[in-house]
């Protein structure tokens, strides 16, 4: 029995929906960067089941429909899950209103006071490490 694709999906219409996913991931980073506001717990509660609906359907899409009379709405859903992907890793990724870093980037925080004294202590050391190691010992008291 052949499937028929349930939409029609123009193949030229992925010359601009790709561009597109990626002008859209751009502009995230660089919002997420200046406004710290971009996080939201609801958002996030969101954006993860419909991320893995998403996926879901492009994977079931593909084995359902697996002609290549239905590569474009293939394609087109894959797109689709791509950008519920992206937008929800960089919404989870941002930094949120604790403060913290969204990823573990250092913030740029002052230092520990103990630092400075182990910094210098870590230069001395390192200075005074030989270069080049002397070679193997031989022990004393053995015939050849």
């Amino acid at each position: 029995m052949l499937a028929l694709t349930p939409a029609d999906v123009p193949a030229s219409l992925h010359l601009v929906l790709w561009p597109a996913l990626i002008a859209w991931a751009v502009a995230l980073i660089r919002l997420r960067r200046t406004h710290s506001q971009l996080r939201s717990v609801r958002l996030g509660f969101a954006l993860v089941p419909a991320s893995i609906i998403a996926d879901g359907a492009a994977v079931a899409a593909a084995h359902v429909w697996a002609t290549p009379a239905a590569r474009p709405l293939v394609f087109a859903l894959l797109w689709l899950a791509v950008l519920l992907s992206v937008t929800t890793y960089l919404v989870l990724r941002a930094p949120g209103e604790r403060g913290d870093g969204g990823g573990g980037a250092d913030d740029g925080g002052p230092e520990p006071p103990w630092w400075p004294e182990f910094e210098r202590e870590l230069r001395d050391y390192m200075r005074n490490v030989p270069q080049h190691p002397p070679g193997p010992r031989m022990p004393a008291g053995t015939s050849a």
